[in-house]
């Protein structure tokens, strides 16, 4: 039977909102500035609001001086520095950042989504960082979830693929990067949610294919989550009608996608 396809929407909460808008209109003032930016930028650009709709920043990695050197790189008895490799510079890793702290709206219509239909679940993800709130979710709901991600090992990924395909607890939620979509049987899910989109058509075709069999007498329902007045619906209409993203941005005015 066809697939049949449904959005679950979302607004932004004000945090959210604010830090979304102001980031778009900043890089909407840049093309207008006349600034040369290509596809892969926009899609660059387009994963960053992306992030703010599922409520975070990623860790970054920067530069701070080093507190041992004072910045000089030298030590007081003559010697480089160790600490900063004699550079008086220390390279850091930012804590992630929740754009905000109290509410995840994206998770709220993922949980009642999940409470709506109890059948076998695929939950797909861009961010490991997404698959870890789902879990949560999964989790605060009493639902036994097998997580499948890059940052497991890959015995343990693939146990916990055999443990959902066998039968056992309620859903899978993996990553497309992870490799999940690739030749992988996931045909005993009923749902496959999309949490969150990446930008290529054929990730989607493939990660779609996994739940389609010959001996189903059942549709397989597909959803994502869209968050309200952003670019969410517009990459999910364009993944759906296979068209492919970073073709329409060459072909549209840049600014139409960011």
């Amino acid at each position: 039977p066809p697939n049949t396809y449904q959005s679950r929407f979302f607004e932004l909460t004000s945090k959210q909102r604010e830090i979304y808008d102001n980031l778009r209109d900043r890089y909407i003032a840049e093309l207008h500035d006349g600034t040369n930016v290509t596809a892969a930028n926009v899609l660059l650009r387009m994963t960053r609001l992306q992030m703010i709709c599922r409520n975070f920043y990623p860790p970054e990695k920067e530069g701070i001086l080093c507190s041992a050197c004072s910045g000089e790189g030298i030590l007081n008895d003559g010697t480089d520095c160790v600490a900063c490799e004699g550079i008086g510079i220390v390279v850091v890793t930012s804590q992630l950042r929740r754009i905000d702290p109290k509410e995840n709206p994206a998770i709220d219509a993922l949980s009642d989504e999940l409470r709506a239909s109890r059948m076998p679940a695929v939950i797909w993800c861009r961010f490991r960082q997404e698959v870890l709130d789902c879990l949560a979710a999964t989790r605060a709901l009493g639902l036994n979830y097998f997580q499948y991600d890059g940052s497991m090992k890959e015995g343990d990924r693939e146990a916990n693929y055999q443990a959902f395909k066998g039968g056992e607890g309620d859903g899978i939620i993996g990553t497309i990067a992870s490799g999940l979509q690739r030749g992988k049987d996931l045909r005993r899910a009923g749902l496959l949610i999309y949490y969150s989109n990446d930008f290529a058509l054929r990730s989607r075709r493939q990660s779609e294919d996994r739940a389609e069999s010959l001996e189903k007498t059942q549709s397989t329902g597909i959803v994502d989550l869209v968050a309200v007045n952003t670019r969410d619906l517009q990459v999910i209409e364009a993944l759906r009608a296979k068209k492919s993203i970073a073709e329409m941005i060459l072909g549209d005015p840049h600014v139409e996608w960011i």
